[in-house]
């Protein structure tokens, strides 16, 4: 791949929106056997500061770093390498915006295909930005 350009370049982005339920919270809490209550009882999590169910942070991170990979094999065949997760604020039932943006890439012969170093976020409806990470993605030309 040294000889072909990256089909992505800096800057390049993609985003989805997501609607989480609270049935969805509770069903990531239990398929991540996470045990919290604040994750999967509905009434211990009323009774907490959050004031009702939050996701586990695994579960968010998750769908998020399934996205990058979900988004890029469009242009190749990715491999998420290293994935480093900042968890800002809750996340509570509604819709969230999920997005991934190319910081860096760099030409990698010796595997066919490019590391992409990218920035992430995940964000509330109202705008609150409630996880921020960074990856390291090989895109190859194929698996």
């Amino acid at each position: 791949m040294n000889d072909l350009p990256c089909p992505v370049s800096e800057g390049f982005t993609v985003s989805r929106s997501l609607a989480l339920s609270p049935e969805d919270i509770i069903a990531g809490a239990c398929f991540l056997d996470d045990r919290n209550p604040l994750h999967h009882d509905p009434v211990a999590a009323a009774a907490s500061r959050f004031g009702g169910l939050i996701a586990s942070g695994p579960h968010i991170a998750g769908l998020h770093a399934a996205m990058a990979a979900t988004e890029l094999s469009a242009y190749g065949a990715p491999l998420g390498l290293e994935f480093t997760i900042r968890y800002a604020a809750p996340v509570k039932p509604g819709t969230l915006t999920m997005t991934w943006t190319v910081t860096s890439v760099e030409p990698k012969p010796s595997l066919d295909g490019h590391f992409l170093r990218l920035s992430g976020e995940v964000r509330s409806d109202q705008g609150e930005a409630l996880i921020t990470s960074k990856g390291l993605v090989l895109l190859a030309r194929s698996i």
